[in-house]
C-alpha cells in the first residue's frame, strides 16, 4: 500500500518563504551588526527572522532515529521541515561541515514528521560558489 500526502497551496508557499529565506542568509546575516564568529552566533540571528516568520518554529526538535537520536539546530513544524546551519572561514572547512551535513540527514530518513530537511552553510568570506556544494 502507498501512501501519498500531498502538498497543499499553504504547505508550498510555506516552503517556498523559507527556501527564499535560507537562499538569503548571507543578506539577512549581513544586515545585523557585526559578523557572527561561530555556528552558535549564526543560529541565534537565523533562528530570530524564522521565529519572527513562522509561528510553529521549533528549537531542536527531536527526530528519533534506528541508532540515535537526532536534533537539527531548528524546524517548521507545519510543514515538517528540519534546518542546520553551519559556518565555514575558509575552504578547507567545507569539506568537514559537509561531512557533517550528510551524516545528519542520513539520520533524518524516515521520520514521519520531518520530510523536508535544509542546510546552509553560511561562508565568512566568498570563497565558494554555491552551485559547486
Amino acid at each position: 500500500m502507498s501512501v501519498f500526502n500531498e502538498t497543499t497551496s499553504e504547505d508550498a508557499w510555506t516552503l517556498s518563504r523559507l527556501e527564499e529565506m535560507l537562499r538569503d542568509t548571507p543578506a539577512l546575516v549581513h544586515g545585523r551588526k557585526g559578523r557572527p564568529g561561530n555556528e552558535g552566533e549564526l543560529q541565534n540571528i537565523m533562528h530570530d527572522y524564522l521565529r519572527a516568520c513562522f509561528p510553529d518554529f521549533r528549537l531542536n526538535p527531536p527526530i528519533s532515529g534506528t541508532l540515535k537520536n537526532f536534533k537539527p539546530d531548528c524546524g517548521i513544524a507545519s510543514v515538517g521541515a528540519a534546518i542546520e546551519f553551519k559556518i565555514v572561514h575558509t575552504k578547507e572547512q567545507v569539506a568537514c561541515a559537509f561531512s557533517g551535513v550528510a551524516e545528519d540527514t542520513a539520520g533524518y530518513k524516515g521520520s514521519k514528521d520531518w520530510s523536508h530537511f535544509y542546510a546552509v552553510m553560511y561562508q565568512a568570506e566568498p570563497f565558494m560558489l554555491e552551485s559547486h556544494l
